[in-house]
């Protein structure tokens, strides 16, 4: 299956907005006279902190941990690029009955019990959600190639279930509606973002605060998901383009 490349941007403030002498650890740079030894950026101001993050456009196809797959169907992937789109195109593409196709970050640091805090943002554009029996935009563990369940899987993110798109905590069989039923304009992009403080999931669509969770937030080692959709018994194909996805984290 395609994979696609991953630019990851590390960024850290300098103390007073100069370096004397640098050392350059994995593309970081830090603000000190720095021995040969290799000393934790966290160290230099007391704490110890570090940083995921990465902005993924998805111009390109390369090697890095971006996986699609599909359940009871075909996968179709292009990448679309023009004056006015840059994007990837997902598609259960023999739009068989109950047929589903995913694309997903195949790293496997997502653990959300470790994130002090952060801001993940999903641009896509829903091409319809009839005969749709779930779209899944976020974080959750994998079965089949399929996000787990919404209520009673490890999840955190945007929930369409055939009826309505919730934003939805959920863990250890129990689950939180975060947001009340959202309106989502089909054939156009459409911004989804998550953000967590340490105590609250926060979801925002379009930039609009839609709800906040504080229960049933899993600590589980998860996949981030760039789109996910399933077609219900009726069938026909259903495309989700995905124009980025980013991720601006912060854990102990």
């Amino acid at each position: 299956m395609p994979t696609f490349a991953t630019r990851v941007v590390q960024t850290f403030n300098l103390a007073d907005n100069s370096v004397t002498s640098a050392k350059i650890l994995d593309g970081t740079i830090a603000n000190a006279d720095i021995a040969n030894e290799t000393i934790q950026i966290g160290k230099m101001d007391g704490q110890s902190l570090a940083y995921h993050n990465f902005y993924e456009d998805f111009l390109t196809i390369g090697a890095e941990p971006w996986t699609s797959a599909a359940n009871g169907d075909t996968v179709g992937i292009t990448t679309t690029q023009s004056s006015t789109e840059d994007s990837v195109a997902l598609s259960n593409a023999s739009g068989n009955a109950n047929g589903a196709a995913i694309l997903y970050n195949d790293w496997t640091q997502y653990v959300m019990g470790r994130y002090t805090s952060f801001e993940a943002e999903w641009r896509m554009k829903i091409d319809t959600l009839t005969n749709v029996a779930r779209v899944f935009i976020g974080f959750a563990t994998l079965s089949s190639n399929e996000p787990t369940s919404a209520t009673t899987g490890e999840v955190v993110g945007f929930n369409y279930d055939g009826t309505d798109m919730r934003g939805r905590t959920a863990t250890g069989g129990a689950s939180t509606d975060a947001t009340g039923a959202m309106t989502v304009t089909l054939t156009s992009y459409n911004t989804f973002t998550i953000t967590w403080d340490g105590t609250t999931m926060t979801f925002y669509l379009n930039g609009v605060s839609q709800g906040t969770s504080t229960t049933n937030i899993t600590t589980s080692v998860v996949r981030l998901i760039a789109a996910f959709h399933k077609a219900n018994a009726t069938g026909g194909i259903k495309v989700n383009n995905v124009e980025f996805v980013k991720f601006v984290g912060q854990h102990a």
